[in-house]
């Protein structure tokens, strides 16, 4: 038996059709990879404001601690206390 002319245009349709269907799933596969990428580095990044803005609050619930202040302005300003001597190491 031959087939009939619509068996095999039903056919080559079907084909089309599953071919189209793996290229869209490579596509969404790719946009898939590329959004858990995006949501480790922010994720990275959240964890990291979160650490700064509890250092800020804990530095602003000691704003009047001298011992605090002077902390900070040794390690951010390279301060120093009269008469200390500084070691820098290389």
């Amino acid at each position: 038996m031959k087939p009939s002319p619509s068996s095999i245009l039903t056919k080559i349709v079907v084909l089309a059709l599953i071919t189209y269907a793996a290229a869209m799933l490579a596509g969404v596969r790719g946009r898939i990879a590329a959004a858990e990428a995006d949501e480790a580095v922010l994720e990275a990044r959240a964890e990291a404001l979160l650490r700064e803005n509890l250092t800020l609050e804990y530095e602003l619930s000691h704003a009047g601690d001298s011992e605090l202040i002077a902390e900070l302005a040794r390690a951010r300003l390279g301060l120093v206390r009269p008469g200390e001597k500084v070691f820098i190491a290389d």
